[in-house]
């Protein structure tokens, strides 16, 4: 069983393949590529084993589904408008949020407070009020 998938840097364009949704990942990499579509198509059925999602640097857009076993989420530089998404409040391991250079507006959300395992924390370059 593949636990670890690691795309970066392959110039792959598109969407993502079903056939990713299917197993039993915790570490799934495809940044710096020119993937698109919804983040939540990309996570599937993973949401329930994910650990490490890399996705910064493409052009994925749409809203964060809840990821219980979620550490590290990274996803600057891509397309993700309005605000921080709330369903990030329920990822309590998360040690790693990157959420800049993307269209996040409005204010800084005061459950991030409530990540006690967060460690870094990246919102850069976004239009925060």
């Amino acid at each position: 069983n593949l636990i670890l998938l690691s795309l970066e840097k392959n110039n792959l364009r598109g969407g993502i393949p079903h056939s990713i949704h299917e197993g039993n990942l915790e570490v799934l990499d495809l940044s710096n590529n020119k993937l698109s579509g919804k983040i939540f198509t990309v996570v599937g059925n993973l949401s329930s084993t994910l650990q490490v999602l890399n996705l910064e640097k493409n052009l994925f857009e749409g809203e964060i589904r809840s990821m219980p076993h979620l550490q590290t989420l990274k996803l600057g530089g891509n397309r993700i408008q309005g605000p921080i998404p709330s369903s990030l409040q329920n990822c309590s391991p998360l040690e790693i949020l990157d959420l800049g250079y993307n269209n996040i507006q409005g204010e800084i959300s005061n459950w991030i407070q409530n990540l006690t395992s967060l460690q870094i924390l990246v919102f850069r370059s976004n239009k925060f009020e």
